[in-house]
């Protein structure tokens, strides 16, 4: 189980493929891989194996699966443990890496970039005006649809797959999306709200980043994952009065 940013390990509890790839792994690299971690998805659990992988693909650059079950995910190599095991197979996992990035040993990481689907967000600051989760969703949609980023029916298709289940990122950032072939062109929409916004039971946010990416937006998504997972960078978020604050918050890094 392994990758750029993560690898996954399928197997029939998920956790014996991914603890041994692990293992397997760390000699391999002897601790050269800062930049790979290894997760594990079970067929056997409450959750789909699909949506599982999908939850992983939002957060991780998937390189390959290596496990006992092949998921056939088009586009992710995939590599049964025996294959694992023999020098062949070690030397796909070593050649699948450095092609998404890994660097040689000795090598020194590039500091993060912004992703240009970051740096030209659009932001919305919303003023007195009390907005509803719904009502706040179809404006965000429909001001996408009048500038051609999304085709008609996204907005129909963010509240059915909100009413699946709310996403909130450090139970801070609100992160509604639809199926990418409602996408025309890449975008993210974030809104920042007067008044907190019930949101998903009895979470309320602020903070509404809206997804209309296809798979060449992934970086955004992985980007920003990261951004909202830091208090800090929340503080300055929820702080910031003008869009260029907000803006400034969401890809400044300290040095």
């Amino acid at each position: 189980c392994c990758s750029l940013r993560t690898g996954a390990g399928v197997c029939f509890t998920g956790d014996g493929v991914a603890m041994y790839c692990a293992e397997q792994l760390k000699k391999m690299f002897s601790g050269r891989m800062p930049q790979v971690t290894i997760l594990s998805a079970g067929i056997i659990g409450r959750q789909d194996i699909y949506q599982q992988i999908q939850q992983l693909l939002l957060q991780y650059d998937i390189a390959a699966i290596i496990g006992s079950v092949d998921p056939k995910l088009q586009d992710i190599p995939y590599i049964p443990v025996q294959e694992f095991l023999t020098k062949a197979g070690r030397e796909k996992i070593v050649q699948l890496l450095r092609r998404d990035g890994l660097p040689a040993a000795g090598a020194l990481l590039a500091p993060p970039g912004v992703p240009e689907v970051v740096r030209s967000a659009k932001i919305l600051m919303l003023k007195e005006e009390a907005y509803t989760k719904t009502k706040l969703i179809k404006k965000m949609c429909m001001l996408l649809e009048e500038e051609n980023y999304v085709k008609p029916g996204y907005e129909k298709a963010v509240l059915e797959r909100e009413k699946m289940g709310a996403y909130l990122i450090n139970q801070k950032v609100a992160l509604p999306h639809a199926d990418s072939s409602y996408v025309n062109k890449a975008v993210i929409f974030i809104a920042k709200a007067e008044k907190p916004i019930v949101w998903s039971g009895k979470t309320s946010t602020r903070l509404v980043c809206l997804l209309g990416l296809d798979i060449n937006g992934k970086d955004g998504v992985r980007y920003l994952y990261q951004r909202f997972q830091d208090d800090e960078v929340i503080a300055r978020l929820e702080a910031a009065t003008t869009e260029q604050e907000l803006r400034e918050a969401l890809v400044y890094y300290e040095n």
